[in-house]
C-alpha cells in the first residue's frame, strides 16, 4: 500500500485527475524507478496541485507524481485510491494553463557545492542521491569526484566538515551493505583495501570515482 505522509484536508479519486500539458514534460523508466523507490521509502509527501473547471480535477503540477502512483496501483492491481490535493483557483481555462506552465518552470539554479553539504547532511552519498534523486543540472559522477578530493585534500583547507566526510563514509558503507548484503560486506571492503594498495588510493570514494571513470573510457 501507499504511504500518504501529507494531509492537505482535500482528497480526490486519483482516476479524477486528468493531465494539463499536453506531456510537455515526459518520465523516463530510470526517473519512474527513482520517483517510486523515493515514495516507497519515505512516503508520498507532495500533493499534487489541480484546478476543479466544474468537471475535471486538472494537473498543473504534479503529472508525474500522479503518473507513478498510477503505475504503481496499476501493478498492486487496486482500481483507484484516494489522494492529497492542493485546489488552486483559476478564473479559466487560459489562466490555468499559465499557471500550469509557471509550476513547470525552474526559476532556480543547482550550486553544487551546496547540493553536497545538502547530502552530507542526510548521509547520502552521491551515488545514493543518483538512485532516488533527478536533477538535470547536476553530474553525480563530478559530484563524486568533488567529494574523493575533498577527503585527499589538507584536512585544514577542507570546504567540508570532518563531521560531513563521516557521514559520507557511513552513507557509502550502508549502500554497499544494501546492494550486496551485509555478508559480504568484509570480503567487499578487503577487496576495495586491495584495490587502493594496488592503485596508490587513499579512500573508497576515489576508487569509484576511478572505477567510473574505466567504465566511462570503456
Amino acid at each position: 500500500m501507499i504511504k500518504f505522509a501529507i494531509n492537505t484536508g482535500t482528497t480526490v479519486s486519483l482516476s479524477k485527475i486528468k493531465p494539463f500539458q499536453h506531456e510537455m514534460k515526459t518520465m523516463s523508466q530510470e526517473n519512474y524507478i527513482r520517483l517510486r523507490r523515493e515514495i516507497e521509502e519515505t512516503g508520498f509527501s507532495f500533493a499534487p496541485h489541480v484546478w476543479f473547471d466544474g468537471k475535471d480535477y486538472n494537473c498543473l503540477d504534479g503529472h508525474q507524481r500522479v503518473e507513478c502512483l498510477k503505475r504503481i496501483i496499476k501493478d498492486q492491481m487496486i482500481d483507484d485510491i484516494e489522494v492529497p490535493v492542493v485546489l488552486v483557483e483559476a478564473k479559466d481555462y487560459f489562466e490555468a494553463k499559465r499557471k500550469c506552465l509557471a509550476a513547470a518552470s525552474q526559476y532556480g539554479t543547482f550550486n553544487a557545492e551546496n547540493l553536497v553539504k545538502m547530502l552530507s547532511e542526510v548521509k547520502m552519498t552521491p551515488i545514493e542521491a543518483s538512485n532516488h534523486f533527478h536533477f538535470p543540472e547536476i553530474n553525480f559522477d563530478n559530484l563524486m569526484k568533488s567529494v574523493a578530493k575533498t577527503e585527499t585534500d589538507d584536512p585544514e583547507e577542507s570546504r567540508y566538515s570532518e563531521e560531513g566526510l563521516e557521514a559520507y563514509k557511513s552513507a557509502a558503507i550502508k549502500q554497499i551493505i544494501m546492494y550486496f548484503g551485509a555478508e559480504e560486506y568484509e570480503e567487499i571492503m578487503r577487496k576495495c583495501s586491495e584495490l587502493m594498495q594496488e592503485n596508490n588510493l587513499e579512500s573508497i570514494s576515489e576508487l569509484f570515482v576511478k572505477v567510473i571513470n574505466e567504465a566511462h573510457r570503456g
